[in-house]
């Protein structure tokens, strides 16, 4: 089982003077190809390319790209979520991994599934830290 894709994860305020810290969550069992998240309208740009899930010994490994399109650090948190094959979340208490981008910094996410239930993944990233 393979998914490939390429998103826009698009992470800031647009106007408002106080807002909560902005989160994306993708997953690996609905985007095609041409799976898009956010609005052209914000102004701290991440993509996510290559969303994947690949076979590693007795479970699953989602992994996923990041990369800092923007001449600013950014300051993110992501974490995967498993799912069964009847849509139930496997594996409790998921922490958030802190994770920071430099400018024009691409990264390669992974997250293994905690049994060999989980076949299937969410993955979330948060504008912040933990």
């Amino acid at each position: 089982m393979r998914i490939s894709t390429r998103c826009l994860l698009l992470l800031a305020c647009t106007g408002l003077t106080a807002c909560a810290k902005p989160c994306v969550t993708l997953s690996s069992s609905d985007l095609d190809a041409y799976g898009k998240v956010g609005a052209s309208s914000m102004s701290t740009q991440v993509t996510i390319s290559r969303l994947n899930i690949r076979d590693a010994a007795s479970s699953f490994e989602g992994r996923a790209i990041l990369n800092n399109e923007t001449e600013e650090t950014q300051q993110l948190k992501y974490r995967f979520q498993w799912s069964t094959m009847e849509g139930y979340t496997t594996g409790e208490n998921v922490p958030w991994i802190p994770l920071v981008l430099s400018p024009y910094e691409k990264r390669t996410l992974k997250g293994a599934a905690p049994n060999h239930h989980g076949i299937s993944y969410q993955l979330t990233v948060c504008k912040g830290d933990v």
